[in-house]
């Protein structure tokens, strides 16, 4: 397929004129079919861009003819400028699929359709004519054009530059002195190509000829301050990229940035110490954007804390001298209402200069973090470089932080117009980056490294605060600011008072504190600054004595019942409900009822942020409180209807199932649990397809199963049971699949024989349901479907079924192990071989005799089941972490050493790993690329190494006696501060522990939420495995029988170590 006539167009040799010299003659057929790429049909989209794709195949385009077309009309001022984007999108593709090996995606399609042809990448004169005329566009009048240009050359240039692309260097260099376009791509294709993967020697380029460059254009006065500005962006890029391979090119980026980073940082310093203005003139205003961009360079050479040190208290101190100057310009530009005279409207920049432009609170927030990140540990001493007395110095960081944390009118209108901004700012987790934000986080790390300095500094800060209008229009913000930062940072801070309390005294105490700030303004203020006192005395309620929670509690409950209360100061005091529920409740357990009936129609109302902070206080009452069971079945009710009401809302869904939980947790779940467990059902009876809703309803079954109790389940088990059956065998995700199982398989562990005894209405019983879902997962040939939840759920079928599966277990024996054998992932197989082990643990002579008599299709044909079983087992037991999951294992694997079938004697599998045999120096990468080589041992071998193995892990795992003694143990009085040294018995209990947890399993391990509860009837004797006393019976059983073949065999290959180590165990 051809799109232009390559013959005609495609450039000859680098000897005939080049292709970007020519006329600018742009191919109509190619035209037409970037125009069809642009068209509101979807079918005429598709097949536009699937002509595009197959016309760069090389069997197609052998000359790279179609390559150059695209950039002629890319490069064309004439073209319109959606076809010219359309061009620069169509090119990004060709050059990734067809300039460089070095590209991921080279040839990727061609070689799929089989259209690679010689598999070379594009002829050099078609590069040249692409790369000339991408310069050409770099300083184009049209910025989209510019942008991608910049990225496009960027792309080239990672694979070429510097020595197949000369050109470069001398093109930029000129454009860098040329028009404010020109500059602008100039500038973009630095910045993104400072962010490309370079190799040494571009990283080389790049220190010693563009920062120069980056040099030049700062240094001239003549360009804006934006220009300025993109500069400094594209010089921050150049250190992030030395920052990340500063490891990999150690001396390289050591002598770039001792030549380079001194004269940077002077010259930022200089225009840091330049006056800000005084007014709105869009010139001067666009002098905090380029401080803005400096701040952030600076961040980024703190990074290299010996080359930054020289300079870091000079520019610490210049941050604050302009944080301080800027103070009243954000008053005037954020804070004030329009209709103060004192008010300032910033002038809007232009769209160009959109990547760079910034305003006051733009220029404070890169600033303020800049100061987190020079105040360096130990912090004290880096605020006594900057004053004598380290509290002055702190004082003037915390008094920035609080200015700039105050609500701006932006925040206002915002907030008014959306409540769940509101509360999503105030969240404890708010991750976003905000300068109330970054404020708090400059207070927290004042109050951890600079404790008493900082302690001292609030205290004065709370002295200068204003307590009324006299002080301004703005007066209540800085007040509503320091109890933000005060209260956000409250750990930290009660932890500083009660050192400072030990150490003689603090100038401050949350009580005064309270007293001398709280209480003043918990008045007739402005709703923002009142809900803040609401909230600020919450977070301290841990600290504060009974009448000040009460009383505040009792205002903030007051305020949720006023219909004339404002939105935001009732949010605020619903905060303050929860907070004190979770922190004192004993306060808030007397008025719990009243809490629940306040609260509990705003689940009805309420969406997003709101009904999450309403679900949660909800849930603190609930927990703590005594609330009749006719009014916990209401709130069961509304939960479930605002679920249903946002149930795309994960957050939502969370909030509700932990209400769902705490009322199931309760001493009403008799009452509260059947009305749950319906609606919950009815949810996942619904037919939806929307997999939101479908996984909102598994989860919050999970959840509540979970919680209840087995004696509370009878009557809505089976309900739940036949619910989660039916989802399952519909849904197509993954996840909604993994939450259905577990609900399965708690229903089978905490109800049994009711949910055994249930038939659906065609007479199926339950057992032929769960095995129709096994068979479902089986057949869904996704690993991810079987998971170690559905390993779970079989092992308890097993348990609570038993002998009442004996018709079925040959087949699905033989489906367990051809779904074992045919697995691909390591979570999959592991998944499979813990109802596999267990199995081989529990019914050793049957398993073995049936998997012997099969045949499963291993990866070189049909192979026997009992010997691919086997093979795979052994090569992956020593990836599980679980202990329940490794006593089953370790039961399984000596049951069938006991009962070893002479099918075993001839087994290979993977023992030691074998050095590599090559005389290459094997880097990390390469160490990847090289398969890993195994001896081969015989399977009998495998299995004593691994009992050994296991034994050197296990624990002795301490009687309940010893647990409590090891949990409580002391250390020695007069030496506690400096002996650090753990007894036996804790270093036992804490490792230990850690295997329960699954702690040490790696991050997609899903045994620790996948294990079985081990108090279900028959696993007792795995529970209680005392895995050393097992093992070493064991091992002095086959120390009396080494005659046996298998354990000769086994002994022959055993480690020197291994073999010292059981003759030390059967001695």
């Amino acid at each position: 397929m051809q799109l232009i006539n390559a013959r005609r167009d495609a450039p000859k040799n680098t000897s005939q004129k080049s292709a970007a010299t020519r006329a600018p003659v742009m191919d109509e057929e190619l035209v037409a079919c970037l125009s069809a790429t642009l068209s509101s049909e979807r079918a005429e989209r598709e097949a536009a861009a699937t002509r595009l794709e197959q016309g760069a195949y090389p069997t197609h385009d052998a000359a790279g003819a179609l390559g150059v077309h695209l950039a002629r009309i890319f490069a064309a001022e004439a073209a319109p400028v959606p076809v010219r984007q359309a061009a620069g999108t169509a090119l990004k593709r060709y050059i990734l699929e067809r300039w460089s090996v070095f590209f991921e995606p080279f040839l990727r399609q061609a070689t799929a359709a089989g259209a690679s042809g010689d598999g070379e990448a594009l002829p050099l004169d078609a590069k040249h004519a692409i790369r000339t005329l991408l310069l050409a566009a770099l300083g184009d009048a049209q910025r989209k054009v510019r942008l991608l240009a910049a990225q496009l050359l960027s792309i080239v240039s990672s694979a070429e530059f510097p020595d197949q692309f000369p050109e470069l260097l001398p093109h930029v260099r000129a454009a860098l002195a040329g028009n404010g376009d020109q500059v602008h791509g100039a500038l973009k294709f630095l910045s993104d190509f400072a962010q490309e993967d370079v190799d040494e020697s571009q990283l080389l380029v790049i220190a010693r000829d563009f920062v120069p460059l980056l040099q030049g254009v700062l240094g001239n006065s003549a360009h804006s301050a934006h220009t300025h500005a993109r500069c400094m962006l594209v010089f921050r890029q150049c250190l992030t990229s030395l920052y990340i391979v500063r490891d990999t090119y150690t001396s390289t980026v050591r002598e770039a940035l001792a030549v380079y980073l001194p004269p940077w940082l002077e010259a930022m310093d200089a225009m840091l110490a330049a006056p800000l203005p005084s007014d709105a003139d869009a010139a001067a205003w666009e002098t905090f954007g380029l401080r803005r961009e400096i701040f952030r360079t600076l961040s980024a050479a703190a990074r290299f804390p010996k080359l930054f040190a020289e300079w870091r208290v000079p520019l610490l101190r210049r941050t604050l001298e302009v944080l301080e100057a800027g103070a009243p310009l954000f008053v005037r530009a954020e804070l004030l209402g329009f209709e103060d005279p004192a008010a300032l409207a910033a002038p809007e920049p232009r769209e160009d200069d959109a990547d760079v432009a910034a305003g006051v609170s733009g220029m404070a927030l890169s600033a303020l973090s800049f100061v987190t990140e020079a105040l360096r540990a130990p912090v004290d001493r880096s605020l006594g470089e900057l004053a004598a007395d380290p509290r002055d110095a702190a004082l003037r960081v915390l008094r920035a932080a609080c200015a700039y944390a105050q609500i701006t009118r932006e925040d206002e209108e915002e907030w008014d117009a959306d409540p769940d901004a509101f509360v999503a700012e105030d969240d404890e987790e708010n991750v976003a980056v905000t300068l109330r934000t970054v404020s708090t986080d400059l207070c927290e790390h004042l109050l951890e490294g600079a404790p008493h300095a900082a302690v001292a500094a609030a205290a004065r800060l709370a002295d200068e605060t204003p307590r009324d209008a006299s002080a301004g229009s703005a007066w209540w913000k800085r007040g509503e600011a320091l109890l933000l930062l005060l209260g956000a940072c409250h750990e930290t801070l009660e932890g500083a008072l009660d050192e400072l309390e030990e150490d003689g005294g603090a100038p401050l105490s949350v009580r005064g504190l309270f007293a001398a700030l709280v209480l003043p303004l918990l008045g007739e203020t402005p709703p923002y600054l009142r809900g803040r006192c609401f909230v600020c005395a919450s977070q301290f309620a841990g600290a504060l004595d009974d009448v000040l929670v009460r009383s505040v509690f009792a205002a903030a409950l007051d305020a949720t019942r006023s219909a004339d209360a404002p939105l935001p100061l009732q949010l605020s005091a619903v905060r303050t409900l929860r907070n004190v529920g979770n922190l004192r409740p004993e306060v808030a357990a007397p008025a719990a009822r009243e809490v629940v009936l306040q609260l509990g129609p705003l689940l009805l109302r309420a969406a997003g942020g709101t009904l999450v902070l309403v679900a949660d206080a909800l849930s603190a009452a609930l927990e703590h409180g005594e609330v009749d069971a006719a009014t916990q079945e209401q709130v069961v009710h509304a939960a479930m209807e605002a679920w249903r009401t946002h149930a795309a809302d994960p957050e939502v869904g969370m909030s509700v199932g932990y209400l769902l939980e705490t009322l199931v947790r309760g001493k009403h779940a008799d009452t509260v649990l059947p009305e749950a467990c319906t609606a919950v059902a009815a949810a996942l009876n619904s037919e939806t397809e929307d997999l939101a809703v479908q996984l909102g309803a598994a989860s919050l079954a999970r959840t509540v199963l979970s919680a209840a109790r087995g004696a509370e389940l009878r009557g809505v088990a089976p309900g739940m049971f036949q619910a989660a059956v039916a989802l399952l065998l519909r849904t197509g995700d993954a996840e909604v699949a993994q939450n259905l199982i577990h609900c399965l398989t708690l229903v089978c562990q905490k109800c049994p024989d009711e949910v055994l005894a249930w038939r659906d209405a065609h007479g199926a019983t339950a057992l032929e349901a769960l095995l129709r879902v096994v068979e479902h997962q089986f057949a869904l040939g996704d690993d991810e479907a079987c998971g170690m939840p559905l390993g779970v759920l079989l092992v308890t079928l097993f348990v609570q079924a038993g002998e009442a599966l004996s018709p079925v277990m040959p087949a699905l024996l033989h489906a367990l192990a051809r779904k074992l054998v045919a697995s691909r992932s390591s979570a999959c197989t592991l998944a499979m071989l813990f109802p596999m082990a267990y199995l081989f643990a529990e019914h050793t002579s049957a398993v073995v005799q049936l998997l012997a008599d099969a045949q499963v299709e291993g990866a070189d044909g049909p192979e026997n089941a009992l010997r691919a079983v086997v093979r795979t087992w052994l090569a992956e037991m020593e990836h599980v972490h679980s202990w329940f999951v490794r006593n089953v294992h370790i039961l399984g694997i000596t049951h069938l050493f006991d009962q070893w079938p002479a099918q075993l004697d001839a087994l290979l599998v993977n023992g030691e790993v074998l050095p590599l045999d090559t005389d290459l120096i094997i880097t990390r990468s390469r160490a990847k690329a090289l398969p890993t080589r195994h001896a081969q041992i015989p399977a009998a071998a495998k299995v004593l190494k691994q009992a050994v193995h296991e034994w050197e892990q296990a624990a002795p795992r301490p009687d309940p006696a010893a647990r409590a003694a090891a949990e409580n143990a002391e250390l020695d009085d007069g030496d506690a501060e400096w002996d650090d040294e753990e007894t036996d018995a804790q270093r036992s209990l804490y490792y230990q522990d850690l295997f329960d947890a699954a702690a040490l399993a790696g991050e997609d391990d899903e045994e620790a939420a996948g294990a079985p509860e081990v108090d279900l009837p028959g696993c007792e004797a795995i529970k209680q495995l005392d895995v050393r006393g097992y093992l070493e019976t064991f091992f002095r059983r086959y120390a009396q029988a080494a005659e046996l073949p298998r354990v000769q065999t086994a002994l022959q290959h055993l480690e020197p170590r291994e073999r010292e180590l059981l003759a030390e165990i059967v001695r």
